[in-house]
């Protein structure tokens, strides 16, 4: 998603050189991703969308999605979220995984340890943990799919950063040695990079997929994927026994399908085409959070204004985020950070600077009429809107 961003005499801000030195200043979270929705609904984890719940063993799911379908099964080098969103938790599993909240949970390891110096992680694997071809996982296979993901640098291999030794002392136990801390190594093992994949199977996986979750992939073409319960799963089965997800190039084909009755979900979808589903016969809409961020960047380089503490600060005084936040139809809430209520290290800073226009003008008193040069605020076109309304409340300013 683009920033938003204001600079000094009309010139864009040059943002591949710059990004390091943006501050943030608010953001807004849109839409629970569809990624975490699959993950908990088909597999009858604890879950907002308590329409699963009363799925029994020969119920068949179809559920339609916006955008394309992936190209190729292979997890291990297809780029983008589609793939990711249908298969993992769903078909691939990780040697950790997370809740519906984004906390850290056991997955293929039950637990672990980490020393007191942060340089070694001991995992002790789940017993009777079996691919869906019928072989056994064991802790072979997930050094090999580490060394793997690592040397053949499949996505997500730069969050493994800092790894020296990965070895297996026994078959329920892996243990991962670092160079040096880090503190997102756990995070990382949750997604692609801490899949464990079958050191033993020769399939294509461009084709097909060998995992150890509870489904395994039906059938895949350029317009829908099916997943198949499968009945040997090593944990709890899942609700379903067959989900199909449609691939939808518009919003409006979506919502169509779903007035149609040819999908039983749809997700995601901007606030208002749910509000519209919302108020047919048959039909529940349900929400939640997301990673999704609206920002508003300063560019604090020294040919810009704001390079100046107590000018960011008078900006900020000036600008009500939270009335933008609840104006927002699609919005959660407002963020004082680039950092969401679901991610690692979240604060609510929404309070830091809380609108006080009174004081925002105070502060600009110490500066002459003409200290200030004039701005220039980029806006996407789709949040020209929000876009207005913080034009409005820096001009408040004076500026």
């Amino acid at each position: 998603m683009e920033d938003t961003m204001e600079e000094e005499n009309g010139r864009e801000a040059k943002l591949k050189a710059e990004i390091t030195r943006w501050l943030i200043f608010f953001g807004v979270a849109i839409m629970l991703s569809v990624m975490t929705w699959l993950g908990w609904s088909l597999t009858n984890r604890k879950n907002p969308i308590t329409s699963f719940t009363t799925l029994v063993s020969d119920s068949s799911v179809a559920i339609g999605i916006q955008g394309s379908a992936p190209e190729s099964l292979d997890i291990r080098t297809e780029q983008g979220t589609a793939l990711e969103q249908a298969l993992l938790e769903n078909v691939y599993e990780t040697l950790v995984s997370r809740s519906e909240t984004n906390k850290l949970q056991p997955s293929i390891a039950k637990s672990w340890q980490i020393s007191d110096d942060g340089l070694t992680y001991t995992f002790t694997l789940n017993s009777n943990v079996t691919f869906s071809n019928g072989h056994k996982l064991d802790s072979s296979d997930v050094v090999w799919s580490l060394q793997n993901v690592i040397n053949n640098n499949y996505v997500g291999s730069d969050q493994l950063g800092s790894l020296k030794e990965i070895t297996n002392p026994d078959e329920k136990t892996v243990v991962i040695t670092l160079n040096q801390p880090n503190p997102c190594l756990l995070r990382a093992l949750s997604g692609r990079a801490g899949i464990v994949y079958d050191e033993e199977s020769t399939a294509n996986y461009g084709k097909k997929a060998v995992g150890s979750g509870p489904f395994t992939v039906e059938a895949s073409s350029k317009t829908q994927i099916v997943l198949q319960r499968n009945d040997s799963y090593w944990g709890t089965k899942a609700a379903a026994s067959q989900i199909t997800l449609y691939y939808y190039a518009s919003e409006d084909s979506l919502v169509s399908a779903m007035e149609a009755k040819k999908i039983s979900m749809a997700l995601p979808l901007s606030a208002s085409a749910a509000d519209e589903l919302n108020q047919q016969s048959g039909i529940n809409s349900d929400s939640g959070i997301s990673f999704d961020k609206v920002m508003l960047a300063f560019n604090n380089g020294t040919e810009s204004p704001f390079s100046d503490e107590q000018i960011r600060k008078m900006t900020r005084y000036a600008i009500d985020a939270q009335t933008i936040a609840k104006d927002a139809p699609d919005a959660y809430s407002p963020l004082g950070g680039p950092i969401s209520p679901l991610e690692d290290g979240y604060e609510d800073l929404s309070e830091l600077f809380p609108y006080n226009l009174e004081q925002g003008q105070q502060m600009r008193s110490y500066f002459g009429a003409y200290y200030i040069a004039d701005i220039d605020l980029l806006v996407p076109k789709e949040y020209e809107q929000i876009g207005n309304t913080v034009k409005s409340a820096i001009e408040q300013l004076n500026i």
